[in-house]
């Protein structure tokens, strides 16, 4: 029979197997970090990120809708009202999707352009990768690759 690790020590775990596999950051999210894209490179990766955030809830419906632990449902749940806006429930903050427009907008993107962007095909073809992923596998193993989906930070 399989020994059921502690949360904590599962954590442990997939932070030394995400760090053995990737031990440094990507070149365009080192870039971004340090600050040095220049304003182009800027609004190419914003306009590809955002396609994230206009599909989230393909996603995060079917982790939601396949968990069958209700603690974490409720915090699925919460976790989608957040990416959905807040204020949609009398909450101070609108969707991730709106304040990535505003960002967009910051940075010089029109918010026609950034609505009506059409990613390059490997981001595309990663969030289908992805969605199938999310669709065909375990519960738990679609929630966890929500964590590395959405950028958990290794060091943390």
């Amino acid at each position: 029979m399989s020994k059921v690790i502690a949360p904590e020590e599962l954590i442990v775990d997939l932070r030394h197997a995400l760090q053995q596999r990737h031990p440094r950051p990507h070149p365009i999210r080192q870039l971004l970090l340090s600050g040095r894209l220049t304003r182009e490179q800027l609004q190419w990766w914003a306009k590809n990120q955002f396609h994230e955030f206009r599909n989230i809830h393909r996603f995060f419906g079917i982790r939601y809708q396949k968990c069958p632990v209700p603690e974490l449902r409720r915090m699925l749940l919460e976790n989608m009202v957040e990416e959905e806006g807040e204020d949609l429930f009398g909450g101070k903050y609108p969707s991730h999707r709106d304040l990535w427009v505003q960002f967009a907008g910051g940075i010089g993107i029109e918010r026609d352009e950034i609505l009506n962007y059409e990613p390059l095909p490997g981001i595309r073809a990663a969030l289908e990768m992805y969605v199938s992923l999310v669709q065909q596998s375990h519960w738990a193993v679609a929630i966890g690759t929500g964590l590395v989906f959405e950028g958990g930070d290794l060091n943390a």
